[in-house]
């Protein structure tokens, strides 16, 4: 995708996640920003697709950050909550990318082999007709929102383990059981 959907997508699902409530008006801004950050590639003349398109930069990066706010973030939340919002939008950019005219390395710099999931298309056959059901655009797109769809957990992520002092891991998985259980509710 291009650069304004990915500041505008991520900025409509952070305003709808309500993330402007607990913080400020900046947030969903900012991130939105952060949003785009991988394909500054494309301006400076480095690998498009690849520089700050790679799982290192999108992935293990953010996680690094999430590991060091929990450790040393004690008593408050705020960075906890902040570097969980920066994995959400920059994994999700290579993501919706996979799916979109655009192929990406993923890998690199340890491997120029593309991902490239655009032929991903899901049709129905009916009296002789395709008739289309999912385009690699629309899944892709789905995933996206799924992926931002964790800013909506993200105060209750925090506060779980803020509330039982245990390690990430646990914290998921008690929201996962939270959430079952809010889906079972009339």
């Amino acid at each position: 995708m291009d650069v304004l959907f990915h500041f505008l997508f991520t900025l409509m699902a952070l305003y709808a996640a309500r993330v402007h409530v607990r913080h400020h008006h900046l947030a969903p801004l900012i991130f939105a920003v952060v949003a785009t950050l991988p394909d500054v590639d494309h301006f400076f003349g480095l690998l498009a697709r690849g520089t700050f398109h790679n799982i290192f930069v999108t992935f293990l990066f953010p996680l690094a950050l999430i590991a060091l706010a929990f450790k040393y973030e004690k008593y408050g939340v705020f960075w906890k909550q902040m570097s969980i919002l920066f994995f959400i939008v920059l994994v999700s950019h290579p993501i919706v990318d996979f799916f979109t005219s655009y192929s990406v390395l993923y890998f690199y710099p340890v491997s120029d082999q593309l991902m490239d999931l655009t032929h991903f298309d899901i049709k129905v056959n009916v009296d002789g007709q395709n008739y289309p059901l999912m385009s690699s655009s629309s899944m892709g797109v789905l995933i996206y929102m799924f992926i931002l769809a964790g800013a909506f957990f993200l105060e209750e992520l925090v506060d779980i383990q803020d509330r039982t002092h245990r390690d990430l891991r646990y914290s998921c998985g008690r929201l996962g059981w939270e959430i079952k259980c809010w889906l079972r509710q009339p």
